[in-house]
Protein backbone atom coordinates (compact mmCIF):
# COMPACT_ATOMS: atom_id res chain seq x y z
CA UNK A 1 0.00 0.00 0.00
CA UNK A 2 1.23 3.44 -0.99
CA UNK A 3 1.99 6.48 1.36
CA UNK A 4 -1.36 8.23 -0.20
CA UNK A 5 -3.00 5.37 0.75
CA UNK A 6 -2.08 4.79 3.86
CA UNK A 7 -2.49 8.33 4.88
CA UNK A 8 -6.27 8.18 3.11
CA UNK A 9 -7.05 5.52 5.39
CA UNK A 10 -5.91 7.03 8.03
CA UNK A 11 -7.64 10.31 7.87
CA UNK A 12 -11.21 8.51 7.50
CA UNK A 13 -10.73 7.08 10.84
CA UNK A 14 -10.36 10.55 12.76
CA UNK A 15 -12.21 12.59 10.35
CA UNK A 16 -15.42 12.26 11.85
CA UNK A 17 -14.42 12.01 15.60
CA UNK A 18 -11.87 14.95 15.56
CA UNK A 19 -14.21 17.66 16.55
CA UNK A 20 -17.72 18.56 18.24
CA UNK A 21 -20.58 21.14 19.48
CA UNK A 22 -24.30 21.81 18.82
CA UNK A 23 -27.55 23.08 19.59
CA UNK A 24 -26.04 25.53 22.42
CA UNK A 25 -23.41 26.11 20.24
CA UNK A 26 -23.25 26.86 16.80
CA UNK A 27 -19.78 28.20 14.96
CA UNK A 28 -16.40 27.61 14.05
CA UNK A 29 -13.40 25.77 15.93
CA UNK A 30 -10.09 25.53 14.76
CA UNK A 31 -7.65 23.05 15.70
CA UNK A 32 -4.08 23.01 15.29
CA UNK A 33 -3.02 19.36 14.61
CA UNK A 34 0.39 17.70 15.56
CA UNK A 35 1.58 13.84 14.92
CA UNK A 36 3.74 11.63 17.02
CA UNK A 37 4.97 8.20 17.62
CA UNK A 38 4.81 7.38 14.16
CA UNK A 39 5.42 3.70 13.25
CA UNK A 40 5.33 3.73 9.32
CA UNK A 41 8.03 2.79 7.70
CA UNK A 42 9.66 6.31 6.01
CA UNK A 43 7.15 8.47 7.17
CA UNK A 44 7.82 11.61 9.71
CA UNK A 45 5.78 13.94 11.63
CA UNK A 46 6.46 16.63 8.71
CA UNK A 47 5.07 14.45 6.73
CA UNK A 48 2.10 13.56 7.47
CA UNK A 49 1.34 17.25 9.22
CA UNK A 50 1.63 18.20 4.90
CA UNK A 51 -0.72 15.75 4.04
CA UNK A 52 -3.14 15.24 6.84
CA UNK A 53 -2.65 18.88 7.96
CA UNK A 54 -1.70 21.15 10.59
CA UNK A 55 -4.99 22.86 10.77
CA UNK A 56 -8.22 21.51 10.94
CA UNK A 57 -11.44 23.98 10.74
CA UNK A 58 -14.67 22.15 11.98
CA UNK A 59 -18.01 23.69 11.65
CA UNK A 60 -21.35 22.83 13.34
CA UNK A 61 -25.01 23.78 13.31
CA UNK A 62 -27.96 21.92 14.29
CA UNK A 63 -26.88 18.23 13.75
CA UNK A 64 -24.59 18.88 10.63
CA UNK A 65 -20.91 19.36 10.63
CA UNK A 66 -18.20 20.56 8.09
CA UNK A 67 -14.09 19.89 8.90
CA UNK A 68 -11.63 21.27 6.31
CA UNK A 69 -8.44 20.76 6.12
CA UNK A 70 -5.16 22.21 4.90
CA UNK A 71 -4.20 19.29 3.57
CA UNK A 72 -2.46 17.67 0.54
CA UNK A 73 -5.05 14.80 0.95
CA UNK A 74 -8.21 15.93 1.39
CA UNK A 75 -10.34 18.78 1.31
CA UNK A 76 -13.21 18.25 3.63
CA UNK A 77 -15.91 16.15 5.06
CA UNK A 78 -19.68 16.53 5.77
CA UNK A 79 -22.30 15.60 7.83
CA UNK A 80 -25.72 16.90 6.94
CA UNK A 81 -27.97 15.21 10.06
CA UNK A 82 -31.25 14.08 7.71
CA UNK A 83 -29.04 11.84 6.14
CA UNK A 84 -27.37 8.36 7.17
CA UNK A 85 -23.74 9.05 4.82
CA UNK A 86 -20.66 11.06 5.57
CA UNK A 87 -19.04 12.58 2.51
CA UNK A 88 -15.69 13.31 1.60
CA UNK A 89 -13.72 15.58 -1.00
CA UNK A 90 -10.55 14.21 -1.71
CA UNK A 91 -8.01 16.69 -3.51
CA UNK A 92 -7.60 16.30 -7.30
CA UNK A 93 -10.25 14.71 -7.39
CA UNK A 94 -13.68 15.27 -9.12
CA UNK A 95 -15.86 13.34 -7.42
CA UNK A 96 -17.49 13.34 -3.92
CA UNK A 97 -17.37 9.90 -1.94
CA UNK A 98 -19.49 9.20 0.54
CA UNK A 99 -19.90 6.00 3.56
CA UNK A 100 -22.34 5.00 5.47
CA UNK A 101 -22.24 6.73 8.68
CA UNK A 102 -24.50 4.30 10.40
CA UNK A 103 -21.89 1.60 10.70
CA UNK A 104 -18.88 1.65 13.15
CA UNK A 105 -16.69 -1.42 13.24
CA UNK A 106 -14.64 -1.35 16.64
CA UNK A 107 -15.20 -3.08 19.62
CA UNK A 108 -15.67 -0.72 22.86
CA UNK A 109 -13.40 -2.45 25.67
CA UNK A 110 -14.14 0.21 28.40
CA UNK A 111 -15.19 4.00 29.21
CA UNK A 112 -12.82 6.23 31.78
CA UNK A 113 -13.90 9.16 33.34
CA UNK A 114 -11.68 11.84 35.03
CA UNK A 115 -13.25 14.19 37.91
CA UNK A 116 -10.18 16.86 37.55
CA UNK A 117 -10.68 19.83 34.96
CA UNK A 118 -7.92 20.92 32.30
CA UNK A 119 -8.42 24.56 31.09
CA UNK A 120 -8.39 24.77 26.93
CA UNK A 121 -8.62 28.55 25.93
CA UNK A 122 -10.33 29.49 29.07
CA UNK A 123 -13.17 26.75 29.33
CA UNK A 124 -12.91 24.31 32.14
CA UNK A 125 -12.70 21.02 30.38
CA UNK A 126 -13.17 17.38 31.59
CA UNK A 127 -11.22 14.09 30.90
CA UNK A 128 -12.85 10.89 29.46
CA UNK A 129 -10.79 8.28 27.65
CA UNK A 130 -12.65 5.33 25.17
CA UNK A 131 -10.45 2.26 24.79
CA UNK A 132 -11.36 -0.26 22.17
CA UNK A 133 -10.57 -4.07 21.53
CA UNK A 134 -7.72 -3.41 19.22
CA UNK A 135 -5.83 -1.57 21.30
CA UNK A 136 -6.37 1.97 20.26
CA UNK A 137 -8.01 4.66 22.18
CA UNK A 138 -9.05 8.23 21.87
CA UNK A 139 -8.45 10.50 24.97
CA UNK A 140 -11.08 13.77 24.84
CA UNK A 141 -11.21 17.26 26.78
CA UNK A 142 -14.36 18.32 26.25
CA UNK A 143 -15.96 21.56 27.67
CA UNK A 144 -19.47 21.07 29.23
CA UNK A 145 -20.08 24.48 29.03
CA UNK A 146 -20.21 23.82 25.02
CA UNK A 147 -23.01 21.67 25.04
CA UNK A 148 -24.36 19.09 23.02
CA UNK A 149 -27.69 17.37 22.22
CA UNK A 150 -26.31 13.89 21.40
CA UNK A 151 -29.61 12.81 19.87
CA UNK A 152 -29.00 15.13 17.03
CA UNK A 153 -26.08 13.11 15.82
CA UNK A 154 -27.49 9.86 16.15
CA UNK A 155 -26.94 8.37 12.73
CA UNK A 156 -23.20 9.67 12.59
CA UNK A 157 -21.68 6.49 14.48
CA UNK A 158 -18.53 6.62 12.25
CA UNK A 159 -15.51 5.62 14.17
CA UNK A 160 -17.42 6.14 17.17
CA UNK A 161 -18.41 9.75 17.15
CA UNK A 162 -22.09 9.28 18.68
CA UNK A 163 -20.22 7.12 21.47
CA UNK A 164 -18.10 9.96 22.09
CA UNK A 165 -20.87 11.92 22.05
CA UNK A 166 -23.31 10.22 23.92
CA UNK A 167 -21.09 10.31 26.99
CA UNK A 168 -19.87 13.83 27.35
CA UNK A 169 -22.82 15.90 25.47
CA UNK A 170 -20.75 18.51 24.51
CA UNK A 171 -17.67 19.42 22.49
CA UNK A 172 -14.10 18.37 22.41
CA UNK A 173 -11.39 20.97 22.78
CA UNK A 174 -8.58 18.89 22.64
CA UNK A 175 -8.26 15.46 21.27
CA UNK A 176 -5.57 12.45 21.07
CA UNK A 177 -6.15 9.55 19.01
CA UNK A 178 -3.73 6.40 19.40
CA UNK A 179 -3.32 4.13 17.01
CA UNK A 180 -0.85 1.61 16.17
CA UNK A 181 0.32 3.55 13.36
CA UNK A 182 0.85 6.96 14.96
CA UNK A 183 -0.65 9.22 17.46
CA UNK A 184 -2.22 12.56 16.22
CA UNK A 185 -3.06 15.47 19.06
CA UNK A 186 -5.98 18.31 18.01
CA UNK A 187 -6.30 21.66 19.95
CA UNK A 188 -8.44 24.26 20.06
CA UNK A 189 -6.63 27.26 18.98
CA UNK A 190 -9.60 29.58 18.49
CA UNK A 191 -12.90 29.52 19.35
CA UNK A 192 -16.15 31.47 16.91
CA UNK A 193 -19.68 31.22 18.33
CA UNK A 194 -21.83 32.61 15.23
CA UNK A 195 -24.64 31.71 13.39
CA UNK A 196 -23.63 30.58 9.86
CA UNK A 197 -24.97 30.56 6.96
CA UNK A 198 -27.71 27.73 5.39
CA UNK A 199 -25.76 26.45 2.56
CA UNK A 200 -22.50 25.86 5.06
CA UNK A 201 -23.54 22.14 4.65
CA UNK A 202 -24.39 22.14 0.89
CA UNK A 203 -22.74 19.71 -1.60
CA UNK A 204 -20.96 21.52 -4.25
CA UNK A 205 -22.93 20.89 -7.83
CA UNK A 206 -21.40 19.82 -10.56
CA UNK A 207 -19.77 16.79 -9.07
CA UNK A 208 -20.66 13.16 -9.22
CA UNK A 209 -21.43 11.88 -5.93
CA UNK A 210 -20.07 7.67 -5.67
CA UNK A 211 -19.84 5.46 -2.90
CA UNK A 212 -16.58 5.50 -1.65
CA UNK A 213 -14.43 2.42 -2.24
CA UNK A 214 -12.56 2.15 0.86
Amino acid sequence: MNFKKILLFIILAVTGISNLKSQNFEGKISYKAEYSNIKIEGVTSSMLKQAMGSIEDFYIQSGNHLTQTNGTIMDWAVYRGNEDKIYFKMKDEKEIHYKNSKLFDKKLYKIEFYNETFNVLGYNCKKIIIHFSDKTKITSYYAPELSIEPNLFENDKYDGLYLLLSNTKAISLKTIYESAEYTKTIIAAKIRIEKLPENTFELPSGLIIIKAPW
